[in-house]
């Protein structure tokens, strides 16, 4: 299949060094590879995923993963087709995913078809695609609102995304840092077609202190087109929630709608700073960390607009073998509210 499962290699201590003995030996993964799966977290509450992978698809051998996540708020089924890596990394990639997005305000739902190519290397990925969106909005509360409000509509869009990631530890960095960047433009399918440009930028670093760290985050994003273009509400931005901005429900932060909804914008600005530090035991470190925060995000349709939503809290982290796992506890300025957080594993 061109997929393999562990691999073992043995080089002969006793060869000589210019022309040593080496031998390796591969077991094929299995063919077909089923992972179940259950979760939790506070912004989308308790969840359970199926996971199947087809390692060899009959006819044009590739692999075939497919993922269901059952979750209250956020429920998704994805199929993703990808090819063998050529000489240099790069695979094809085909994908189509179904989304249903329950924000307690409106429910969107939304339908991706993508096709293009990706390579992932030790510090870089890169990733060029076409992409079609569909979203429908249902608006339970019966609010008086627009195509333009709520983020319905439809696009065909090529985008482009680079990252690059230097850090001490991929799976928990305490140096180093990240950037990366989106560039997308196309076209709205729904009413008049009119054209549009996206563009997102991200970082994150972290600054070793004497004790602990520092870890710096933000992100930058924008949608060019004329007032009236029906972009859908998956090319725009919201924010808030676990790994944005905390303090916040999960996509809290928007434009402000009638009825208190809130809707989808075209800017976006969001940036964080942390205090990790570790918890000592007798003198010495744990794999515990305390961390103070303060966060800060906004949306808008105009970037005059755009009015910071800021969160203050701490937290505990523990550095586990997988990964971080984080509970903290943040403070909401704007609805003046706590919020319990929980967050486990790193992404960037």
């Amino acid at each position: 299949s061109g997929y393999f499962d562990s691999a073992f290699i043995y080089v002969d201590p006793e060869s000589d060094p210019a022309a040593a003995d080496v031998q390796v030996t591969v077991r094929e993964a299995p063919l077909q590879k089923v992972v179940l799966g259950l979760g939790f977290t506070t912004d989308g509450g308790p969840r359970a995923t199926v996971e199947h992978t087809h390692n060899r698809v009959p006819r044009i051998g590739w692999r075939a993963i497919t993922k269901l996540q059952a979750e209250k708020r956020n429920p998704f089924a994805q199929s993703e087709l990808v090819d063998i890596p050529d000489e240099e990394g790069w695979r094809w990639s085909v994908l189509g995913r179904i989304e249903r997005l329950d924000d307690d305000r409106l429910i969107t739902k939304s339908q991706r078809l993508r096709a293009g190519r990706f390579q992932n290397g030790d510090h870089i990925d890169r990733n060029w695609y076409f992409q079609y969106d569909r979203t429908t909005v249902q608006n339970p509360r019966n609010v008086l609102l627009t195509r333009l409000d709520t983020g319905a509509g439809s696009a065909f869009s090529g985008n482009y995304i680079w990252t690059g990631r230097y850090f001490d530890d991929q799976q928990a960095p305490t140096r180093g840092y990240a950037v990366g960047f989106e560039l997308g433009g196309g076209v709205t399918l729904a009413g008049d077609r009119k054209l549009f440009q996206r563009t997102v930028l991200r970082a994150l670093g972290y600054r070793p202190l004497e004790r602990g760290r520092i870890q710096l985050r933000g992100e930058l994003g924008a949608v060019l087109a004329q007032s009236d273009a029906e972009v859908p509400a998956t090319q725009l931005f919201r924010t808030g929630g676990d790994t944005t901005v905390r303090g916040y429900k999960y996509l809290d932060i928007g434009v402000a709608l009638p009825g208190g909804l809130v809707g989808p914008g075209r800017y976006l600005a969001v940036g964080s700073v942390e205090w990790q530090r570790p918890i000592m035991r007798r003198g010495q470190p744990t794999q515990f960390e305390h961390t103070l925060f303060v966060d800060a995000g906004a949306v808008a349709d105009r970037p005059s607009d755009l009015r910071a939503r800021v969160g203050v809290g701490t937290g505990v982290r523990w550095r586990s073998p997988v990964g971080p796992i984080e509970a903290s506890i943040a403070y909401g300025l704007k609805p003046r509210k706590f919020r319990l957080h929980f967050t486990a594993g790193f992404v960037f």
